[in-house]
């Protein structure tokens, strides 16, 4: 094979490869956004930090921090690029979780962050699809793909944190979102760099 035909193939690789890990972004991130919604309700009345109703006005307020997040957030992708935006979301997402981890108890911190895991959430899944179409050529099936990662992710962290929550108690709930945002963030940093690798190869060709 001649090089030009080397260089198509290690293009075609990394692509697909960088498919891999958008879709692998989306079970994360869907995933963790589902299980919070999920399972805020059951969590605030298992600690408890709330009674039914509350544990109920706890779980709107989640999804009502959603909408409101989405909402706002349309004019962010015409000021500032997608990994910028995403690094905000997650700083959000770590801190809400990091205050239900150490802080629960304190008065008001569960209410903080529901708000404040929903807000962040908001536009992570927007701004996932434009992280993608910024790097790649989106067609309908990597679209799917994308799709099938989101839903298989929105049922699979929901159920692991039901098969372990009765063993290990409600903060499993907060671990479990914890981790599938920590290795979502790691997801992020390996589709940056192989990003980063990608462009300085095609800038020494």
């Amino acid at each position: 094979a001649n090089p030009l035909t080397k260089a198509e193939s290690a293009a075609v690789e990394t692509r697909w490869l960088l498919v891999f890990l958008i879709a692998l972004m989306f079970f994360l991130f869907v995933g963790a956004e589902l299980a919070f919604g999920g399972w805020i309700y059951t969590y605030a009345i298992s600690t408890g930090l709330g009674d039914i109703t509350t544990a109920g006005y706890i779980n709107s307020l989640f999804w009502g921090a959603l909408t409101l997040g989405r909402l706002l957030s349309i004019p962010l992708p015409t000021r500032l690029r997608p990994r910028y935006i995403l690094t905000a979301d997650i700083i959000g997402l770590l801190i809400s979780l990091l205050l239900l981890l150490f802080a629960a108890d304190a008065p008001g911190v569960i209410w903080i962050a529901s708000f404040g895991m929903g807000f962040s959430m908001a536009n992570v899944f927007p701004t996932l699809m434009l992280l993608a179409e910024h790097h790649l050529n989106i067609s309908g099936h990597i679209t799917s793909m994308f799709l099938v990662g989101a839903s298989l992710g929105g049922m699979a962290v929901p159920w692991l944190i039901g098969q372990n929550f009765e063993s290990y108690g409600p903060q499993a709930t907060v671990l479990w979102i914890l981790g599938t945002i920590c290795v979502a963030v790691f997801v992020l940093a390996i589709f940056l760099w192989v990003v980063r690798v990608e462009q300085g190869a095609g800038g020494d060709s």
